[in-house]
């Protein structure tokens, strides 16, 4: 088989004109996951998740693990509300 006998290669003719549109999108789902993934790491805090999905690059797998399961916001008590300062004078 030789690589440019037209006929060792008959998927080419079909897959050709996918292959470009299919790896864009590819590409593109991967940064939008990994941004999005990245940025919820640094505003939780997470940093041993944000290394691990700066370094890992599968597809958006451990993005969206990190998303759906561990993304969370942290559940701390905020203070309570300061109540308005009442309109009516007291006498």
């Amino acid at each position: 088989m030789y690589m440019n006998d037209p006929s060792s290669l008959p998927f080419l003719a079909v897959l050709g004109p996918l292959l470009f549109p299919v790896l864009g999108l590819a590409v593109i789902w991967s940064l939008v996951i990994k941004g999005l993934a990245l940025w919820k790491a640094a505003r939780n805090g997470h940093k041993a998740w944000f290394v691990f999905i700066l370094i890992v690059n599968a597809l958006g797998i451990p993005e969206l693990v990190y998303l759906i399961w561990f993304s969370k916001e942290s559940t701390t008590t905020a203070p309570a509300p300061v109540p308005a300062p009442s309109s009516q004078l007291e006498a």
